[in-house]
């Protein structure tokens, strides 16, 4: 069985109240207990049965825990109160305690609570003590001692007008570590830090002044070994003119005080980290980032410098990206740290990447053997706390702390800078992200506009395409109609007038000629345009072709009264070619040069070889063609001013029938004139030149 204990518990959610009991039972007590959630029930409970102690939830639907302390105040009786809370604040903490609550504890935090009971009880305890010693001291001076010397709580007295201790008990000897002697040998000043001991004087001032003085009041002590703890003394002046004493009842309150002090300090720090958030919030750069971090950390923490640096992506370089150094150091923000050809700069980076931070205890002697940290050889920079900076596992770079001591930051603030590196790394991943997504959207942006020109310029393609389509139905309607027109009328007059029935039926004959090339070379064209008219490759040497043509042209080219020539080439002069295509495309070529070269003119065919090329070219000393005509000689049904003055029948088909076989030939036909009449006009057709039966590109 544990210790009995007597416990009020008011508490509306029965839950927690059953893990209050738990605890309690885990700590060694026996808990008798009742539990209550209004001021009704407090009351009977109150006036029901004595209670060793009373646990509170500080909010209850209807009701609170400062209604239930001032219930229990109003008995008379020194219970002692102990609020539980899951929502309380520093504020609403220290109001608590002052309205005479003994101590409260968080709910996510009940670790606490046996030892405050513990505490309690046992001040409780003093405090019953002190008012039996007070009763006592009353009664009998030599009963006070006996019940100074026994007190749990340390007990001493000062001579108000010495300022000087005249006794001491034990349980005080205890608290600071000295002899009684030692003690009464002391000053009360030398108990008190530096701190306390102004109040202290003004104190003995106002009671010299017969001031009145406070029932109790808090300092902290300094004992012989030089620790400190905080102690609560509650004073009573007794005796009378130069006589007068002032006996002091201190009891140690440090872990509260440590408490409250921790409490207090967690609270800066959430404020700290919510200013930083706040001024992450509103930058708008991963410097400005950067930069509020830093401005937060150097407020926490004193130090000689503060940087953040950013990890290249090859993390063989740290980049400084913000900096607030001293004076006396030079580096600035921009500064690159390679970092690869240091060990000590890898074993920082393995430990980095581990989420650790890194101490370094000697800056000079580093800077020494690293020549980008050459400026930090003679400043008083000898430690340096480096914090990493990790966004999911990734090191994205670190924070840099530079101090004089190694003591400079402590182990919390460390803890402190931890939590601003986690929120850096974030705020700077998701400003590196926004960046990213802001580019990517400018870059689609840039797309669309690309996709809609393109689809623009395809849109007034179709358009010429669509023209070019009509104006090609309405030539070819053009070129058909003519020679049926002329084949009508012959047919006509042959019937009229018999007798010149051979000269008509000749004219008939050149025209159904005429009508069926046509018609040939329009159904050439749409078999190539197609992809129907299918190549058969073999080896045609260009210049038996150019030969062969020539002569064939010989004949008609005396009866024009034209010079008709034929130049050999020296070297390769073998591609691989479908003959009848490749010679009717050579036949264009020759049939207009000898129809638009003048009586006296000379026209002549040249085969010639130029890097893995061959070439098989056709030329005249005739009218040429006008500049501004050649871009769109190759066009179907187009026909030159040349042509048009020449009389020369013609449908402006061949030269485009001749540059679409070339193409399939994944060969080029060159043109090559100046418009000047008498310097003529040259077309090449080069074709990739056949070793062994095959050509240089490997067909």
């Amino acid at each position: 069985m544990g210790t009995l204990l007597r416990v009020l518990i008011v508490e509306d959610a029965e839950d927690d109240a059953m893990l209050l009991l738990r605890i309690l039972r885990k700590g060694g007590y026996d808990p008798q207990y009742r539990r209550v959630d209004n001021g009704h029930d407090i009351q009977a409970a109150l006036s029901e049965g004595e209670w060793d102690i009373v646990i509170s939830d500080y909010s209850m639907p209807g009701f609170d825990g400062l209604s239930a302390l001032r219930l229990c105040q109003g008995t008379g009786r020194d219970i002692p109160f102990i609020l539980v809370s899951g929502t309380i604040g520093e504020e609403i903490a220290v109001s608590a305690m002052r309205a005479g609550a003994h101590d409260y504890l968080m709910k996510n935090n009940l670790t606490r609570l046996v030892p405050a009971v513990r505490r309690e009880l046992q001040e409780a305890k003093i405090r019953r003590a002190h008012r039996q010693a007070e009763e006592a001291l009353r009664a009998s001076e030599e009963k006070y001692r006996l019940l100074v010397e026994n007190a749990p709580s340390g007990i001493f007295e000062i001579d108000l007008e010495k300022v000087q201790f005249t006794s001491v008990n034990e349980v005080m000897c205890e608290y600071t570590g000295y002899t009684r002697e030692e003690f009464l040998d002391l000053r009360p000043l030398d108990l008190l830090t530096r701190d306390n001991q102004s109040i202290l004087l003004a104190l003995l001032t106002s009671i010299r002044q017969g001031e009145a003085i406070p029932d109790s009041a808090e300092y902290k002590i300094r004992g012989k070994d030089g620790r400190e703890f905080w102690v609560i003394l509650r004073s009573r002046i007794t005796g009378e003119n130069d006589r007068r004493k002032v006996t002091v009842v201190a009891h140690d309150i440090t872990e509260r005080k440590t408490a409250e002090e921790a409490l207090h300090r967690y609270a800066e720090r959430l404020s700290t980290l919510h200013k930083i958030d706040q001024a992450i919030l509103s930058a708008r750069s991963v410097e400005e980032i950067a930069q509020a971090a830093l401005d937060h950390i150097r407020q926490l923490i004193p130090c000689l410098a503060a940087s953040v640096a950013m990890l290249e992506a090859d993390s063989l370089n740290a980049i400084l990206f913000v900096t607030d150094i001293d004076d006396q150091m030079e580096i600035q923000a921009g500064a690159r740290f390679p970092l690869k050809q240091h060990e000590a700069a890898l074993e920082v980076l393995n430990s980095l990447r581990q989420g650790e931070v890194v101490q370094l205890e000697d800056v000079p002697s580093l800077a020494q053997t690293w020549p980008e940290l050459s400026k930090l050889a003679d400043t008083e920079m000898h430690f340096a706390s480096i914090v990493p900076l990790v966004f999911q596992d990734d090191l994205l770079g670190f924070i840099s702390l530079g101090s004089a001591k190694p003591t400079a930051a402590s182990s919390e603030q460390i803890e402190i800078v931890r939590e601003i590196a986690t929120q850096l790394a974030i705020a700077i991943q998701q400003t590196r992200l926004y960046d990213q997504v802001r580019r990517h959207a400018a870059e689609l942006e840039e797309r669309v506009e690309e996709r809609t020109r393109e689809l623009q310029l395809a849109n007034e393609n179709l358009k010429i395409l669509s023209q070019v389509k009509d104006e090609f139905v309405s030539n070819v309607s053009h070129e058909l109609r003519t020679p049926i027109t002329s084949i009508k009328l012959y047919h006509r007059l042959l019937s009229l007038k018999p007798e010149k029935g051979q000269r008509y039926l000749d004219m008939l004959a050149r025209e159904i000629d005429r009508l069926s090339h046509l018609i040939e070379d329009l159904l050439l064209l749409s078999r190539l345009d197609q992809d129907r008219a299918e190549l058969k490759l073999a080896p045609v040497d260009l210049n038996e072709l150019g030969s062969q043509y020539v002569e064939d042209r010989k004949l008609l080219a005396q009866e024009r009264e034209l010079t008709l020539s034929f130049t050999a080439g020296a070297g390769r002069s073998v591609v691989m070619a479908d003959k009848g295509l490749l010679g009717q495309a050579l036949s264009v070529l020759l049939t207009n040069a000898m129809s638009y070269t003048p009586e006296g003119g000379s026209v002549g065919v040249t085969v010639s070889g130029d890097d893995g090329q061959c070439g098989i070219s056709v030329w005249d000393n005739g009218p040429g063609i006008d500049p501004e005509e050649q871009d769109r000689l190759f066009e179907r049904f187009f026909r030159g001013k040349a042509g048009r003055k020449s009389g020369v029948a013609g449908t402006g088909l061949g030269l485009s029938l001749a540059a679409e076989i070339v193409e399939r030939h994944q060969g080029k036909l060159e043109l090559n004139s100046t418009g000047v009449p008498g310097e003529g006009a040259e077309f090449t057709i080069w074709l990739p030149a056949c070793l062994n039966g095959v050509t240089n590109d490997g067909r």
